[in-house]
């Protein structure tokens, strides 16, 4: 699955609990996307029925695309029930071999892309996932959904319970040399820093 650097694609999988073979559904249903809330509640009314059921659509992040659901009118007790998994996605460029360690105003040191004939003097070469898990399946999260909570605090709540955002698995990335700040400020925008 691909996505615009501006709207990450998320899966959402729904269906009965996978602990017994009998749960485990052989042929999971694809929805190629949920962009209205007919499509929306035609993918979780098959989720109810016992269907695993793997769908697409655009938000910020995991804990946005709860609150997308629910302005699409899907009842929090049906997202409670009928989501396992809800994960965001964006794609990084790596940084090519070329490039170059500098020292930023802070003092951390850090990798820039430079360009040479490997990367066609782009100054990267592939790219790599990023992405973070919101499970809904016997959390926390899960509860608080049906509270109507707010979308920073069931971030905040998923946090607790041990999500790393985008932004965090990012940061990683750029402090282990393997992207840059560009390439964070291009996927992610330029208020990245402020970010979660």
């Amino acid at each position: 699955m691909g996505g615009c650097p501006g709207h990450p694609q998320f899966v959402l999988a729904g269906g009965p609990p996978a602990d017994r073979p009998e749960n485990r559904p052989r042929n999971p249903t694809h929805c190629s996307a949920m962009p209205i809330p007919a499509t929306a509640s035609i993918a979780y009314q098959a989720a109810l029925t016992g269907q695993l059921v793997i769908t697409t659509f655009h938000a910020s992040d995991a804990a946005t695309a709860v609150g997308r659901l629910l302005d699409m009118e899907i009842p929090p007790y049906v997202i409670r029930s009928a989501t396992n998994l809800i994960v965001a996605q964006r794609l990084l460029r790596n940084l090519c071999t070329c490039a170059e360690s500098i020292t930023d105003v802070d003092g951390k040191p850090h990798r820039q892309s430079r360009g040479c004939e490997r990367c066609q003097h782009t100054g990267y070469q592939g790219r790599r996932l990023v992405a973070e898990s919101l499970w809904l399946e016997g959390t926390q999260v899960n509860q608080a959904i049906r509270t109507g909570i707010d979308t920073n605090q069931l971030r905040e709540l998923a946090m607790q319970e041990g999500m790393r955002t985008l932004h965090q698995e990012a940061l990683a990335l750029r402090a282990a040399g393997i992207t840059s700040d560009a390439e964070l400020i291009r996927v992610f925008g330029l208020n990245f820093g402020e970010g979660h």
